[in-house]
This record gives C-alpha cells, sequence and structure tokens, in this order.
C-alpha cells in the first residue's frame, strides 16, 4: 500500500475506525433569570488516533465535568465546541441558565479553573478558561441538562485498551470531537481499532449510554483496521531488500490512525501486506505537501522490490 508518511518504514499495524453521533430533540425551554459562561481555548487537541495517548485535555468532557462540580441547580443553554470526531477539541463554550449568581459561586468556579489549569500545566500550558456572569437566559429542564452533560461526562474517552505485543500502542479508543444545538442537540464522536470485536463492544457500551439518556445514536463511516501480524513473510522480503538497496535499516511503525492498508486487509483477510510512501508534512492541513525527491526514491524502491520478488520466485 502507498499509504505511508516517511520513505524509511512501513506500517505493521493501523486502526480501523468508525464515526458517530448523539442527538436529542430540545424539548421545553425554561427561563433563567442570570446565567454563567465558561470559555475554554487554546487547549493542545490533536489527532484522536496518533495523539490519544497522551493524556491531553477533551474540551468537552472537561466542561462537562465543570457544569457538575459547581453543584448548582443549572438548566443548559448553549454549548458548542470542537471541529471534527476524529479530533481532541481543542476549544468549547457552556453557557449555563442561573436562578442566581453569587460571589460564592464565582469563587468556586474560578477556584475549579485554576485547579484545572494546574494539573494539565504539562499536557496544555496554552490552555486558557475565562468565566463570567451573564444575562438573562432561556435553557433547557433540569432533566434533559443532566441527560446531555452526562451523556458527555460518561463517555468512554481516552483509551481503554493497550497492545500486549507492541509497547505504547493502542488497541482501543474513542473520543468525543463536538457538540452542537439548533433544534438537536448533537455530539460526535469516534471510535478506533484495528480488531472488529474490540470495536464492536464499544460501540454497544456507547449505545447502552445513549439509551440511558434517551438520546438516539448512529454510527456511519466505518472502516477496518490492519491488525498486527506477527509472521509477514512479505514485509521480511522488504526489510532484506531495502536494507540491501539503500544501505539502511527499515523502520517498522505501529499506529492508531487510519490508513487504506486496513481496507485491503478488510476486504482480503488472507493478504500479506505492507506499506511504503514518500515524505509528507502537514497531512490533511491546507499546507499539506510532498517531498518530491522522496516520491522519486520511493518510485525505484516500488520497482526496485517488484523486481526482487520476481527473482525470489524463479
Amino acid at each position: 500500500g502507498l499509504d505511508s508518511s516517511g520513505e524509511n518504514r512501513t506500517i505493521i499495524t493501523s486502526s480501523g475506525g468508525v464515526r458517530g453521533k448523539f442527538s436529542l430533540k430540545r424539548r421545553k425551554k425554561v427561563f433563567y433569570p442570570a446565567s454563567i459562561i465558561i470559555k475554554i481555548t487554546n487547549a493542545t487537541g490533536g489527532h484522536s488516533g496518533n495523539d490519544i495517548t497522551k493524556n491531553r485535555v477533551n474540551v468537552l468532557t472537561l466542561l462537562a465535568q465543570f457544569a457538575k462540580d459547581l453543584k448548582v441547580d443549572i438548566g443548559l443553554s448553549s454549548w458548542v465546541g470542537g471541529n471534527s470526531e476524529n479530533a481532541i477539541p481543542t476549544w468549547g463554550t457552556l453557557i449555563l441558565g442561573l436562578y442566581e449568581k453569587s460571589d460564592e459561586l464565582m469563587h468556586r468556579a474560578k477556584d475549579l479553573a485554576l485547579k484545572i489549569q494546574d494539573y494539565s500545566r504539562h499536557s496544555d500550558p496554552a490552555m486558557k478558561i475565562d468565566i463570567e456572569f451573564g444575562r438573562e437566559v432561556a435553557g433547557c429542564p433540569k432533566e434533559e441538562t443532566h441527560e446531555i452533560i452526562e451523556s458527555v461526562l460518561f463517555f468512554p474517552q481516552g483509551v481503554a485498551k493497550m497492545s500486549d505485543e507492541i509497547e505504547g500502542l493502542p488497541l482501543l479508543s474513542a473520543n468525543i470531537g463536538f457538540i452542537r444545538h439548533d433544534e438537536y442537540w448533537t455530539i460526535g464522536f469516534s471510535v478506533r481499532s484495528p480488531m472488529d470485536v474490540l470495536m464492536e463492544h464499544h460501540m454497544v457500551k456507547i449505545e447502552t449510554l445513549a439509551k440511558r439518556m434517551r438520546m438516539d445514536v448512529e454510527f456511519f463511516s466505518r472502516y477496518p483496521g490492519f491488525p498486527y501480524q506477527p509472521e509477514s513473510t512479505l514485509r521480511n522480503q522488504f526489510e532484506t531488500f531495502y536494507q540491501s538497496f539503500r544501505n539502511q535499516k527499515l523502520n517498522f511503525e505501529a499506529t492508531h490512525g487510519g490508513c487504506e492498508l486496513g481496507i485491503w486487509k478488510g476486504k482480503i483477510p488472507q493478504l500479506d501486506i505492507i506499506s511504503m510512501g514518500p515524505i509528507n508534512e502537514g497531512i490533511h492541513t491546507p499546507q499539506e505537501r510532498m517531498d518530491l525527491a522522496s516520491f522519486e526514491r520511493v518510485y525505484e524502491n516500488l520497482v526496485g522490490f517488484l523486481a526482487y520478488l520476481c527473482h525470489e520466485a524463479n
């Protein structure tokens, strides 16, 4: 597969995945005479596959915990944040309706913010939390408020299982990536695993959570993973060829991200498969670019390896 980024390495496993969303139709609105606005910006964020093990703050999960820790009667008025199911969100704004303002509540909220920034100072050093009281708002009644907040709070965010074979590699993870609202509250998420059975177990947990919170759940855009194969004749052949052809060591990469290897492996499970590809930078961003000299060398690697395989077969 030509789905790799780095000409001197080959992928030995990649993750499958599925995207999903919770949705809840907005019910009746309640009037609240005051509000509190909690805004988090500049969290580190990152890729929900490659960065999920780095203990970075998920802003939406953090805001859900913040709302619970205020320990006052609240009504959810507005909640937006994040950009994509497969990205750890870097921002979010939560507006909660209140029955009354108080200096004690503001002190508690700012104390919470200081504690959060203290324990996140290594993973999210630039993260900023702003809190202020607002004017009167319309919001959800108490029961609906808790359903939405707890669906985020109890979502199985982060790594659920690590590999026993490859150090540092997640085998199962999930990420809440965004929340929006109009006529419906919508919470977008993704689940990743190279193994279908693990991913399906997590999907059942998420379905159960949705049912408990009286929310609809939908899964879509599912793609298969490429599970690690301890024995691979093709990988061994490519390693031998590359060492001889380039006089360099071939590096092996295990990724929790998705790639086309999983799609092919899903179609033909018995396929022995490797990856090779040129050096790319800024992948999946407007700054994405490919090193053309690297592309030419990878083309030479491909032609040379095909010739090597033909020679080995004769």
